[in-house]
């Protein structure tokens, strides 16, 4: 699971970096992350 490596990354930058390769969409779905609030104009 990529998302376990990133997440123990010390350097910030380069968690940022991995985070990003990954996918947002990606680590959200693995994590089951839910919307708590989503803006509208």
């Amino acid at each position: 699971m990529a998302n376990a490596v990133a997440f123990k990354i010390d350097n910030a930058e380069l968690r940022r970096v991995l985070i990003q390769a990954i996918g947002y969409d990606r680590i959200c779905e693995q994590l089951q992350a839910q919307a708590l609030n989503s803006w509208q104009e």
